[in-house]
């Protein structure tokens, strides 16, 4: 079967196309939309002609704007969040702080994303500690840089390819090893940001080693690969839907006649996760008064402590029949009716939570009261 002509016309079409692509990227500083942000003459590349018109280089720019852009959008619709970490800096002249602003600056270029830097330092690059940062900070796309005073090398990890990594090496001229000016410092940030930035729009990743390999990039890349099990538990937290609790106390009551009346307290709760850290739950507390509560709960968290806080809303009915203590001052009677605030301290260990929770029950005549107050633990599922 003969080929049809237009066939060979159409593919060296497709080659010139991808030529200039690459060169576009490899050797034209102003790449993408940074050629409006006044860096074109010092970014350039004077060793380098590109045999194109204006035209074509346009539309090789909006074709890869058009990629970046559909990879910095989530199933959505939506800019994925980015979080950038404080580079490892092992340069002589510690050059951090600036590479890490024109990463920033840089990216900004390139769309309204959800950009922020993150003051923290992975110790290890291994898929462990990606995964957990990831974890801890929310966020869609995670970039790192490590400098060094013989190349910058620049790492991303999208957690929508938990298995991949895109990265590069950008290599410093021996002259400016020794002291890398602020301004070199500023140049080679954008030129391995738009390296990497190339990979990751091409799908030019490293597929992240199951078994003992050489590193990627001369680095220390992880040299094994987490289970698909691993990733959920690491995960778990996010994914669950429903939360199951118990916990042991005090009940504290004062009633009509103005008689306070203490007892202990057993109480076991579910939680379904609304939205985010928006928890519905149902508990049941039996004391003196077997109570019934729903509430609406959101769990507070602090990136730099382990311990978080949830506050919740609700309403209550108490009964003291099938009551296991009597209330001997007969405070409430036989029914009654509250608004419950409450405040819960929670401290995870895996998927287990250590709480202390304090509840307030307000009788809706606001004559009637009931506290109680116990530590507990629940359970993520």
């Amino acid at each position: 079967m003969k080929p049809r002509k237009c066939d060979f016309a159409k593919i060296m079409s497709k080659k010139i196309e991808n030529i200039l692509l690459i060169c576009l990227l490899l050797f034209s500083m102003p790449a993408f939309s940074e050629s409006t942000a006044g860096n074109s003459n010092a970014d350039r590349n004077p060793s380098v002609d590109l045999n194109a018109n204006s035209a074509q280089l346009a539309e090789a720019r909006a074709r890869l704007l058009e990629k970046l852009k559909a990879k910095l959008t989530n199933y959505k619709g939506e800019p994925v969040s980015v979080v950038i970490f404080n580079p490892m800096d092992y340069t002589t002249t510690q050059v951090g702080p600036i590479v890490l602003k024109n990463l920033e600056e840089s990216l900004k270029l390139y769309g309204d994303l959800k950009i922020k830097t993150e003051q923290f330092q992975i110790e290890n690059l291994t898929l462990e500690e990606f995964r957990t940062a990831m974890t801890r900070f929310r966020a869609d796309v995670l970039i790192l840089p490590v400098l060094k005073s013989t190349n910058f090398d620049l790492y991303i990890y999208d957690r929508r390819t938990p298995y991949y990594i895109y990265a590069h090496s950008e290599a410093i001229p021996e002259l400016t090893q020794l002291q890398i000016a602020p301004e070199a410092g500023a140049y080679y940030a954008k030129l391995v940001l738009r390296r990497t930035l190339y990979r990751f729009i091409n799908d030019q990743y490293f597929e992240l080693p199951r078994q003992e390999t050489a590193p990627v990039l001369q680095s220390e890349i992880p040299r094994w690969i987490a289970s698909k099990e691993s990733l959920q538990t690491v995960n778990h937290e996010i994914l669950s839907r429903f939360y199951a609790g118990v916990s042991t106390g005090t009940a504290i009551s004062l009633g009509v006649r103005e008689k306070w009346w203490n007892a202990p307290l057993l109480s076991v709760s579910l939680g379904y996760r609304v939205w985010d850290k928006l928890f519905m739950e149902m508990s049941l507390e039996t004391s003196s008064y077997n109570v019934a509560v729903g509430a609406l709960k959101y769990v507070f968290e602090n990136k730099s402590s382990p311990f978080r806080v949830g506050v919740g809303l609700g309403a209550a009915y108490a009964t003291n029949r099938l009551v296991w203590v009597v209330d001997e001052t007969f405070g409430f009677g036989p029914s009654s009716i509250f608004a419950v605030p409450s405040v819960n301290l929670l401290f995870p260990i895996g998927d287990v939570y250590l709480t202390l929770e304090a509840k307030s029950f307000i009788g809706i005549d606001q004559k009637k009261f009931l506290w109680t107050f116990g530590p507990g633990i629940a359970v993520h599922f």
